[in-house]
């Protein structure tokens, strides 16, 4: 009957173990994400930035072809 009870409490630390390494690995890729959506927001903000200077220099050349 021992053994059977010492398998379990040996069973559960290793469940315990596991999900310990589980949640990390969660938080690890959690931090990642973050970085991840910080560059594609940076990267949007940048594209949005280019576009408007290009619609201006699109007016701007529109302008002058009508001179």
């Amino acid at each position: 009957m021992e053994t059977e009870g010492a398998d379990v409490g040996c069973m559960q630390s290793k469940l315990l173990q596991i999900s310990e390494e589980h949640t990390l690995y969660l938080i690890e890729d959690d931090k990642r994400i973050e970085v991840l959506e910080k560059a594609v927001s940076d990267r949007d903000a940048k594209f949005n930035e280019l576009l408007k200077k290009y619609e201006e220099l699109e007016k701007r050349i529109a302008g002058v072809e009508k001179k």
